[in-house]
């Protein structure tokens, strides 16, 4: 007997007024007390028609950086086109905050399991392949991402659209984070950030858009070859590292962080000596990548 046919999700509602009457008034305001600042570079890379996602990195012990992504491309593509971003389900269980996401309009990350069950009438999304494994990054990890996931991927080949790879700076020190709590994590399944302070500190924001990918040439079937879609990750987050490496070098953050993967690199030496096996943003050949045109397509 033939299993029965899955009901499709209804898109998420969204509060427009939340947005323009609250969170962009809220992100202009400190802008111009001069509390944060935004550069943002690429929005010729955003379609104006046509199925398309946002893939970048995700940092800070709240997703601020969804919501500044949301304010700075606004006004290029309109309330609708804004995109849907996709977040654990933890998220939207907890009091109070669940509430909030519910409002903004956010995907849940188990419709992923089923693209036949996202509404069709949803074109545009965002998603932070780190899931919560980038906003539980402590401080002294500021800027190296951790590995991404394959769901934004196998999404891009689904709904036969655009990946635009989006480079976030600012959120490692606006929202700083300790060691998370990993104790919970089988019973949640997530780790929970630990804010090192209880507030959005004063930040510098970059957002830079890449320039687009077309998922739309993938076969279907290549949604379940796990080696083919763990390629395109890579491929992906390369831009967004590479990106990150070359954008950040003047941060103090970003500066820690370097210090802190080369000392844990280090290889002790017979008498005493070491010879640092540093990674490769601090060696001659990275700083040779860094000429390198950041803003260019990969080819797959």
């Amino acid at each position: 007997m033939p299993s029965p046919k899955k009901k499709m999700h209804d898109p998420p509602p969204r509060d427009f007024t939340l947005y323009n009457k609250v969170v962009f008034p809220l992100i202009k305001k400190l802008i111009a007390l001069g509390y944060f600042s935004l550069e943002i570079r690429g929005l010729r890379h955003l379609p104006r028609r046509g199925n398309w996602l946002l893939a970048g990195n995700h940092s800070g012990w709240f997703t601020l950086d969804s919501l500044m992504v949301a304010f700075a491309i606004r006004d290029t593509i309109g309330d609708e086109r804004i995109p849907y971003p996709i977040i654990n389900d933890v998220l939207l269980k907890t009091p109070g905050l669940g509430a909030l996401f519910k409002r903004l309009g956010v995907i849940p990350a188990s419709w992923l399991k089923d693209f036949k069950t996202l509404p069709t009438n949803i074109s545009t999304f965002g998603v932070y392949p780190e899931g919560a494994d980038g906003i539980c990054k402590p401080f002294w990890k500021a800027y190296q991402m951790a590995p991404w996931k394959t769901g934004f991927v196998r999404l891009a080949i689904a709904r036969k659209a655009k990946v635009i790879p989006i480079t976030i700076i600012g959120g490692e020190e606006c929202l700083p984070t300790s060691l998370p709590i990993k104790i919970l994590k089988p019973f949640i399944g997530s780790a929970i950030p630990v804010p090192l302070v209880g507030f959005p500190l004063p930040t510098s924001w970059k957002i830079i858009l890449h320039e687009p990918v077309d998922f739309s040439v993938y076969p279907e079937e290549k949604i379940q070859d796990k080696v083919f879609c763990s390629k395109l990750a890579r491929q992906i987050r390369s831009i967004i590292q590479l990106s990150l490496d070359f954008e950040t070098t003047e941060r103090p953050l970003a500066r820690l962080s370097q210090k802190v993967a080369a000392a844990k690199a280090s290889i002790p030496l017979i008498g005493g000596l070491s010879t640092p096996d540093l990674p490769k943003r601090l060696t001659e050949n990275h700083k040779m990548r860094k000429r390198r045109l950041i803003h260019s397509s990969i080819r797959i």
